[in-house]
């Protein structure tokens, strides 16, 4: 803020008290309004020590960072006029071959970028409350504090998603950090509600694991409290929520999602680390892979396109949180999928059974892979190639909607862009980088 406009700054407010303000100070006051508080680059230093891409400068990294979301934008927002106010809202289309379509999982990506990506965009705050006043038009006829998950959809099936709206809860949080919620959005409280209707409504009441949206039963058949999703074990967000939450049960969410990933990971992939789209409670009571066509595809059971996600929330977690136990996941993972490829990410192939052998159903690349699989290779020293080569993928390689989204998160991650809404407790990212590894005890650090 320049000095002149600090000086008359409590003139300019007392004057809107009192209904005088002319319109040139009333332009200035939606600017500083506007501002962000943590505009893009953050450009912040990882505590651990990572093979973080080193081929660029940062400044080059960062201005890759600009022109792929510039490019995410072109692509895949849209603008919605409502026809009797004019006002405009936004949405993000769900690819070329489904332009008509939105997703609640979209939106709340788009939400998250926007807010990430303020300072670079200056339209961010007014996309971003676009985008969610058109996720709050098109609420779940179950749960309506919740998004439908798909738009437009018969009503009969205008129901939620869990990970849609987690994002967006998310997102509101990082808004809150990036403008404030003295607007015409309350961000803050916005996110609260959101988040106690995810606790109250798409919580498992025993299991406390996230149920897959407001239609599923806590008791039902086939779908019910114990059947997941494994790329919704957001457990990085579900720290963030516990910071704003009044209610405790987010801490047992996060304990009960990372025990899950730990049995996975030992019973069904002690090699590859990899974890199933979806997991189901087995005859014997312990979790187990779902089996083909469970609410997807054949492949539910395998590692596919869902939980292709599940290295990038394990990286919010492990490289933001710090923790140790998701740390380590993430190295197991990654220590399987270098060897597995002999250190070249472009021989990742689009799905994998939990063994780590190839899903036979194409030989093409699919960046909703290759993306989060270099997240992971973030976390062993040795192998900056592979991180550097999977950035220039990321960068270059355009496929739709869902590969370049995830793509633009992988690279905000990479480049240190990608911040949390809450910062863990005990933590200073104010200083030069630090660079230690995961506390040797094992012991995760304090939620």
């Amino acid at each position: 803020m320049t000095r002149s406009r600090q000086r008359f700054l409590p003139l300019i407010i007392a004057m809107l008290i009192a209904g005088m303000v002319p319109a040139c100070a009333k332009e200035a006051v939606d600017s500083v309004s506007l501002a962000p508080r943590q505009p893009f680059p953050v450009q912040m230093h990882y505590h651990y020590t990572l093979a973080v891409p080193d081929h660029l400068s940062p400044e080059q990294q960062n201005k890759v960072v600009r022109s792929v979301y510039d490019r995410w934008k072109t692509n895949y927002l849209s603008v919605v006029t409502d026809p009797l106010s004019g006002q405009k809202d936004y949405r993000i289309t769900a690819g070329k071959k489904k332009a008509l379509l939105t997703f609640s999982e979209g939106q709340g990506y788009g939400l998250i970028l926007t807010a990430y990506m303020a300072g670079h965009d200056p339209e961010a705050r007014l996309i971003f409350d676009g985008l969610y006043r058109f996720s709050r038009r098109h609420p779940s006829h179950i749960e309506p504090r919740f998004m439908a998950y798909q738009v437009p959809v018969a009503r009969s099936r205008q129901t939620s998603a869990f990970d849609g709206d987690a994002d967006i809860a998310f997102a509101l949080l990082l808004a809150d950090k990036q403008w404030g919620s003295n607007g015409t959005i309350d961000y803050r409280q916005e996110a609260i509600e959101l988040i106690d209707a995810l606790a109250e409504k798409v919580l498992g009441r025993d299991s406390h694991l996230p149920m897959l949206g407001d239609w599923v039963s806590q008791e039902g058949e086939k779908y019910n409290q114990h059947a997941v999703r494994s790329s919704d074990l957001m457990v990085g967000h579900f720290k963030a929520f516990n910071m704003v939450s009044d209610t405790s049960v987010w801490e047992t969410v996060v304990i009960k999602s990372k025990t899950l990933i730990d049995f996975l990971q030992s019973e069904f992939s002690p090699e590859s680390g990899l974890l199933p789209d979806f997991i189901i409670k087995g005859a014997e009571g312990s979790p187990i892979p779902a089996p083909a066509h469970f609410l997807e595809s054949r492949y539910d059971g395998d590692y596919y396109y869902n939980a292709a996600r599940v290295p990038w929330r394990l990286a919010e977690d492990g490289l933001l949180w710090e923790d140790p136990g998701s740390f380590a996941q993430l190295q197991k993972i990654a220590t399987w999928i270098v060897a597995f490829t002999n250190g070249d990410p472009t021989r990742i192939g689009p799905g994998f059974h939990l063994d780590g052998t190839r899903i036979d159903n194409g030989d093409y690349m699919s960046m909703a892979f290759i993306g989060p699989f270099g997240l992971a290779a973030m976390t062993l020293k040795d192998q900056q190639n592979f991180v550097n080569r999977v950035f220039e993928l990321c960068a270059t390689v355009q496929q739709d909607y869902y590969e370049d989204t995830i793509s633009l998160f992988c690279l905000l991650l990479m480049t240190g862009n990608y911040w949390l809404p809450t910062a863990p407790p005990g933590t200073d990212r104010s200083g030069s980088p630090e660079t230690i590894g995961p506390d040797p005890s094992g012991n995760p650090k304090p939620l």
